[in-house]
């Protein structure tokens, strides 16, 4: 059904894969993401992702801001998300939070702020 990879080449970022091979050994690594459960495994296993995450650190659903997933997240977790609404839902729910700002300079003022992903070891 969902056959054409090429499709989600552009969804991710040059810097995702030379970090996520920073970090992999590191970390426990795991995915935190709004959606149809099916259709992000196949993306994510498209692009060649999975193997990089730990299948107990999954979390695909369909509202991130909810108190039934935050029960879920361990609480020594470290978010990074695109949604400034969501890392300050988190940062609130005391789960430490990095806003990844690609849109502009803008800093926030409820949570950790990385511009790149390529900042992120940086501050961990």
């Amino acid at each position: 059904m969902l056959q054409n990879t090429h499709i989600y080449n552009v969804n991710v970022y040059k810097e995702t894969l030379e970090v996520l091979e920073k970090l992999k050994d590191k970390y426990r690594l795991g995915i935190y993401s709004e959606g149809t459960k099916k259709f992000q495994n196949h993306k994510f296993k498209s692009l060649g992702l999975n193997k990089y995450f730990d299948k107990d650190l999954i979390f695909i659903v369909d509202a991130k801001d909810t108190k039934e997933v935050l029960e879920k997240i361990p609480k020594d977790a470290i978010i990074v998300d695109d949604k400034e609404t969501i890392c300050e839902f988190l940062t609130k729910n005391e789960i430490r939070a990095i806003w990844l700002n690609r849109k502009d300079n803008r800093k926030s003022d409820k949570c950790e702020t990385i511009y790149s992903l390529f900042e992120l070891p940086v501050i961990l």
